[in-house]
């Protein structure tokens, strides 16, 4: 994760190419693309074992839930007029499916 200072952005940003094979998903973190953002949360769910679903979102979000329905969600939402996309929130943080 690095932080853009020049931009006058204080979140922290993925970095693909250091952290996508460990991903560490916090809320403020900020991804390039939607895509992007999907891929991480996929990775996620792998790494910590569980299940995952996109709910069908609208074009400013995207959500996505523990299939087992056992209370992780995440939600994030496009900056306006750009392709990047925030963590907004996050619950069920550590997740603990059985």
């Amino acid at each position: 994760m690095s932080s853009d200072d020049e931009s006058g952005n204080d979140f922290p940003e993925f970095n693909e190419d250091t952290d996508m094979d460990n991903p560490n998903i916090i809320v403020g973190l900020v991804f390039h693309t939607g895509d992007v953002y999907r891929k991480v949360v996929r990775m996620y769910s792998i790494k910590k074992e569980f299940e995952l679903k996109f709910k069908k979102n609208d074009h400013g979000k995207i959500s996505a839930y523990c299939s087992r329905e056992y209370g992780w969600k995440i939600y994030a939402s496009y900056f306006r007029e750009t392709k990047a996309i925030q963590v907004k929130s996050i619950y069920g943080t550590p997740h603990r499916c059985p």
